[in-house]
Order: structure tokens, then sequence, then C-alpha cells
């Protein structure tokens, strides 16, 4: 692990964790209770009943945050994508592009409950894409966020994978030797806790609408004790080769801001296989307000050249 990240373990030596991690069954056990966590259709909404049966079943919900400098962060840009946009929206301001308001979360994600929103978008234009589920013949519109962040920040990661070509595959191993490291000191509980991490990990790319489970456990990350200002996970609509990350709302307001949106629409998409047309672009003027170009400027076209165009993605402008 680079200088950048600094592992910042929550909750390993508090002695009310050791206790907890006491209660752990024998790992057979474990296992199948775990399994049980596989299905809460039924409990859509009610986080009460969510929150008592995964402690039933797990036993804890640990702590492994890290943090690293926020000029870190402040050298990339984040990509979302906004779709179905209402007739009532104006197009010609950040919102619009942003985390839904509190009253418009009316469902499960990901990594939300329903009204509390978070706002997902991907280091990777593509990720952002695919991670929508746009239809063909559909609009959206691609916005391009950067980030103004003057302290540390402080994010979780639940990826677990054995796929080299991910992204963060290095990064998802070193976390994975991070967990096995600290697990040592529970003696022959440590195996649950590894268990644990990739269960855990492996909920954010299996689990189905409506994402009962996830969505509780990205609302103790986002919204808990300790709050984080980002998570990352895995893309499912990738084949887990790209990161989805959902950000706090309130690092959201604090630290990122639009810099443009591309309004685009889908020719033909089929699983993570796309061709999209760029129509128009919006730029944000001193006033923060978006400034439709009429057109897509070339260095727009030459970035998301770079991120799209492979054998999956066919991308052309109008």
């Amino acid at each position: 692990m680079d200088n950048r990240h600094s592992p910042l373990i929550g909750s390993f030596d508090e002695p009310s964790f050791k206790e907890e991690v006491d209660g752990f069954p024998d790992l057979e056990t474990f296992k199948k209770n775990l399994q049980n966590l596989k299905n809460l259709s039924h409990l859509t909404g009610d986080y009460e009943a969510i929150k008592e049966i995964y402690f039933k079943n797990c036993v804890l919900l640990p702590h492994i945050y890290e943090e690293h400098n926020g000029q870190f962060l402040n050298s990339a840009k984040v990509y979302r994508v906004r779709n179905k946009v209402g007739l009532s929206e104006d197009l010609n301001v950040a919102e619009t592009y942003s985390h839904p308001k509190i009253e418009y979360t009316l469902k499960n994600n990901r990594a939300n409950i329903i009204g509390a929103p978070a706002f997902y978008g991907s280091w990777d234009p593509k990720v952002a894409i695919a991670e929508t589920k746009l239809e063909s013949e559909e609009f959206a519109y691609l916005g391009t966020w950067k980030i103004e962040c003057n302290r540390k920040v402080l994010y979780n990661t639940f990826i677990y994978i054995k796929n080299d070509e991910n992204l963060m595959y290095s990064y998802a191993s070193s976390k994975m030797e991070l967990v096995k490291a600290h697990s040592k000191q529970f003696g022959d509980k440590a195996n649950h806790f590894i268990y644990l991490y990739e269960f855990l990990s492996d909920l954010f790319i299996e689990e189905q609408p409506e994402y009962n489970l996830g969505s509780w456990i990205g609302n103790q990350v986002l919204y808990g004790k300790m709050p984080c200002d980002y998570m990352t996970y895995a893309s499912k609509m990738t084949f887990l080769k790209g990161i989805c990350m959902a950000f706090s709302p309130l690092f959201v307001s604090d630290f990122m801001k639009l810099e443009s949106v591309i309004k685009f629409k889908v020719n033909h998409i089929d699983a993570i296989n796309f061709s999209i047309d760029v129509l128009d672009e919006g730029v944000m003027n001193a006033l923060e307000k978006v400034d439709w170009l009429g057109g897509v400027r070339k260095e727009s076209i030459n970035i998301l050249d770079k991120w799209l165009n492979d054998k999956q993605t066919v991308l052309s402008s109008k």
C-alpha cells in the first residue's frame, strides 16, 4: 500500500469487538448462517428487521475503513449518468445531474436505503453508463465531476475479486491481505472474519433488487456512527472489470462540482456492448449554470474515445 493510503481499522482494538468475535459459532455453522441472508425480499423497507436478522446470523458488522489525502482524489474525475430526466427538471443546473433529493429516493439501491440518497458514479464513464442499465434509443446525460477536497477522506471498500483485469485488482488484493493480517489476532475465529468480508463483497455483486441487505449496509457505511465519504464495490454490469462508487451527499455538497455534461443517445446496448451518439455538451459557467454549446468539444470526444472505443463500445458524434 502506497503512502496515499493509510489503513484505519475501526473497532478492531475495542474490547467489545473482541467479545463479539467470541460469539461466532463454528465456521461451518457460520457459513450456513450467512446463507440465510441471501433472500430478504420480504423485508423491503423494514430496516429494523434487517438489522436484527443480520446480527443474528453475522454476529458483527466490521468497520474496516481507510483514509487518504484529499489531494489524491482531486487529480481524478468522477463520471455519473442521469437518465429519465423529467420535463419539469432544469437542464441548466448541476443538481439535475447529481444524486436524487430525499423525497425522490423512493427505493433501495445497491448502497442506499429509501429516503437516504447516495451519489453513484465511477472513475470510468463506461462503468457509469453500463451500471445505469440504459435501453436502446434512450437519451441520457453523462456528467463529469471534479473534486476539490482539502481534508483527509474516509472510505470503505467491498471488493474481493480474482479477476486481474479489474482496474482495482491490485488494491483489492492488498485489502484482503490487510483483512487477513488483522484477523489473526482472533485465533481460531480468524477465518470467520475473512469469510464474512468475502461474503459482504460478493453481496454487492450478486444481490438482486430490492437490495435489502446491501442497501442497509451501504447506509451504515455512509450514514452510520462513523460515516464514510464514499464506498466502492465491483461493477456487476462490466463483469467485475470496473469499480462502482457511492458518495455521501454531504461530501458531494462540500467538495464536488459539476464540470461538464454530455447529452447522448444509446443506439444499441446488449450486456456491456453498446454504441452511443454524443449529441451536445454543456459546461459550467461563472454563475454555476450549464451553458449548452450546440455540439461536443473535440477534447471531450478525445477523452470519451480513450475510455469507450474498444471492441465492445462504439462512439460517434452528431
